[in-house]
């Protein structure tokens, strides 16, 4: 039975660590909206929910628990199954809320009708050197946009979607390593259209050696996800640009981690197929 007004939040672990995944709940409990149902999966971790603060129990939130690892999709489609909200949103542990985040996204859903189906946060990236701002920048139709880049700052941790339309399109996809938040939004964006908010509302922790960080992970997931949408892509024509714009982000991946001569080979690749992005970056350095 779906709760009018009520927002399941899914929140998918894999040994995390305790204070930072207490972190990620506690943000949720402090949201100015106050119809939440906190769901956290735990994925198979070696002491699920060990050491996180004992006084969460007392609050509204479900705990379970995977009797194998499946991998972040499927707890997350554990989640979906378990939820009884009208609006579904996700969190990542180690990520955390701003308290108007939901407010803020419900204030812009609600206002709309059923065309649109999903709304996310500009957001702020913290590495373990620096922390970058994310604007938050399309709305509307993306459709296009996603099959070129992921224009959805703060991906899972930042998006806010009527749970109607995750029953029409289907929850994440789980069968193969994918961008699988991408191709998720990719399906909803489809049909729907999105809304942005552009406050600062999200908070992405960036680790050492975590997937989003590891340029080859990225190579190999990001390929499977072009090939699963090649047909449409090219239909839309834009499997240059597709790949152009996997290059480019690639180049700077192996940048961050010192390899200038893959970078420099994976930032020719992206130019020679799609100047689009190469030049669009000068633009930025110029008039900013």
């Amino acid at each position: 039975m779906i709760i009018k007004n009520l927002v399941s939040v899914i929140i998918p672990t894999f040994n995390s660590k305790p204070e930072l995944l207490t972190k990620t709940i506690q943000s949720v409990l402090d949201q100015t909206y106050s119809e939440i149902e906190v769901i956290v999966v735990d994925d198979y971790s070696k002491d699920p929910f060990s050491g996180v603060d004992k006084h969460l129990n007392e609050s509204n939130i479900t705990w379970l628990k995977s009797d194998q690892n499946n991998g972040v999709a499927k707890a997350r489609n554990i989640g979906i199954e378990k939820s009884k909200g009208e609006y579904i949103a996700f969190l990542d542990s180690y990520d955390w809320w701003e308290p108007t985040k939901l407010q803020n996204q419900l204030d812009l859903l609600t206002k709309k009708d059923v065309s649109y189906g999903l709304v996310y946060s500009s957001t702020c990236i913290h590495y373990p050197d620096k922390t970058i701002r994310a604007h938050a920048k399309v709305e509307g139709e993306v459709h296009r946009d996603l099959m070129v880049t992921q224009p959805l700052t703060g991906s899972a941790s930042s998006v806010l979607s009527r749970k109607s339309c995750i029953d029409e399109v289907g929850m994440f996809y789980d069968e193969l390593d994918i961008p699988e938040d991408r191709e998720f939004w990719l399906r909803l964006c489809l049909k729907y259209k999105v809304l942005r908010d552009e406050s600062f509302n999200v908070h992405l922790l960036v680790l050492p050696g975590s997937r989003s960080a590891d340029p080859k992970k990225k190579a190999i997931t990001y390929l499977r996800f072009l090939e699963m949408y090649e047909d449409q892509v090219r239909k839309e024509k834009l499997w240059n640009k597709a790949l152009s714009g996997y290059y480019y982000e690639l180049a700077f991946k192996y940048k961050k981690i010192d390899k200038p001569v893959l970078f420099l080979v994976n930032l020719i690749r992206s130019f020679l197929l799609d100047r689009t992005f190469l030049l669009k970056d000068i633009k930025n350095k110029l008039y900013h």
